[in-house]
């Protein structure tokens, strides 16, 4: 049984997706021992951790999601830039 199948009896489709989207934000987000992935990087990524990590179903949902909001997804640098400078409320 693949760990994603595995994962699919024991967590819900929620925790799965906040899993797959956390992942997604880490990788392309600035850490202090690494620079930031690219998106596509990031997309590449997810895409291997399929059926490992990943429940394939939501990975797929996701990347579908991504593509369909490259607009959107463009604004979330500014986003953090913001909320990390605490002008953002």
């Amino acid at each position: 049984m693949a760990a994603a199948e595995t994962y699919n009896n024991i967590l819900s489709q929620g925790s799965m997706a906040l899993a797959v989207a956390d992942a997604y934000d880490a990788m392309t987000s600035d850490r202090p021992y690494r620079p930031a992935m690219s998106s596509e990087d990031a997309c590449s990524e997810l895409d291997r951790g399929k059926e490992k990590q990943f429940d394939p179903a939501t990975v797929d949902a996701f990347l579908s999601l991504l593509k369909k909001n490259r607009k959107t997804m463009r604004f979330m640098p500014k986003f953090k830039r913001l909320e990390r400078e605490k002008t953002l409320f």
